[in-house]
């Protein structure tokens, strides 16, 4: 009960609000380099297995980075 009474706060609803609105654009941005990152690893599976295997290795490191970079980003703008 007290739970309820907690998200119908102005504050709280606001904030949720300004989240949303930040959050958005970047889902969609890695949406799309989740795409890219597909596509890539399709076609250096053309090439070979050994490099298919190497690059999704890759491909997941830097997509964490650039997950991490992108929350630093959102989150000294957001501040």
């Amino acid at each position: 009960m007290r739970l309820l009474t907690l998200f119908k706060r102005e504050e709280m609803m606001s904030s949720i609000s300004r989240s949303g609105s930040v959050s958005w654009p970047l889902t969609l941005i890695m949406f799309f380099e989740f795409l890219i990152g597909l596509t890539d690893v399709y076609i250096a599976g053309k090439v070979s297995k050994e490099i298919q295997a190497t690059y999704g290795f890759v491909i997941q490191l830097y997509f964490i980075f650039i997950v991490i970079g992108n929350a630093l980003t959102v989150e000294n703008g957001y501040l």
